[in-house]
């Protein structure tokens, strides 16, 4: 090995391209010290500390905390690294796993903010609809606004606790049966969609087939209107449909502070199969 080479604080922390601040730091919590302080403070760091420095820059890009860095350093061995590489790995695994979620999240609602009906906003289409796994909140009977906000979250939390990401679209259920009968307040849950999901026994699926879609735009308050025109074009249309109606909230005051622009995407099921 080549003799020695000292460095002072700054000619380290410019070797290692981070600042005298944080040497000064790490020393002070026992996780990186200089080989040499003289009597009259000055610091001075071996070059071989070069690669101790590396180690604890890697550490911490795998996410460790700084005590968890100094614990390994003071006793590490090939068997420990083993063992710190396969936890990284998994906690790794899961952050990517919760990045792609939050891509696909923000992918669906974009294409659907792209899909929103610029002309002719009054129109009921049908649309084939893919398959999809929701998470259901407890059955609801009515929503008023603190209702909302209470149910909202008691689901956000359970996406939390099942590591769903919580800015997935969202939406209520109703029954086709009470709008109907005028009943515009009655629900029957909230739900999350939950994006390229494996089958798990908290999840539900919304199955796959023709829906008839009406889009609201505008407040909540004047969304019966909308309901009114499905109503009218089902009935015109003979069309025999299922009685669970989805309601996604597209536009809220996620993307505008202004309730007139709001938009929600109102579906129904028909009878007829997915291949017909």
């Amino acid at each position: 090995m080549s003799e020695n080479i000292y460095l002072t604080t700054g000619e380290f922390a410019k070797l290692c391209n981070v600042s005298k601040h944080t040497l000064f730091h790490y020393d002070d919590i026992g996780v990186f010290s200089p080989e040499i302080i003289k009597d009259n403070g000055y610091r001075y760091y071996s070059i071989w500390q070069y690669d101790t420095f590396i180690i604890i820059t890697e550490l911490r890009n795998l996410g460790m905390s700084l005590k968890e860095i100094k614990e390994y350093i003071d006793n590490r061995s090939p068997k420990k690294l083993i063992n710190l590489f396969e936890d990284r790995i998994s906690v790794l695994e899961n952050k990517i796993n919760h990045i792609k979620s939050f891509k696909n999240s923000i992918e669906i609602r974009n294409r659907e903010l792209i899909n929103i009906p610029k002309n002719n906003k009054n129109d009921v289409f049908r649309e084939v609809i893919k398959e999809s796994c929701l998470l259901f909140s407890k059955t609801v009977e009515s929503l008023e606004d603190i209702d909302f906000i209470f149910y909202s979250s008691e689901i956000i939390k359970e996406c939390i606790e099942l590591g769903i990401y919580q800015n997935n679209p969202y939406g209520a259920t109703r029954s086709l049966s009470s709008i109907r009968q005028k009943d515009y307040n009655s629900y029957m849950d909230i739900f999350v969609i939950v994006l390229n999901s494996e089958e798990k026994p908290y999840l539900k699926k919304r199955p796959a087939g023709e829906y008839i879609i009406k889009y609201h735009f505008g407040s909540y308050d004047n969304i019966k209107n909308s309901y009114d025109k499905l109503l009218e074009y089902i009935d015109k249309n003979n069309i025999e449909t299922e009685d669970i109606i989805y309601e996604e909230n597209v536009i809220d005051y996620f993307a505008t502070k202004n309730e007139d622009d709001f938009v929600f995407k109102i579906m129904v099921k028909t009878k007829k199969s997915f291949q017909e």
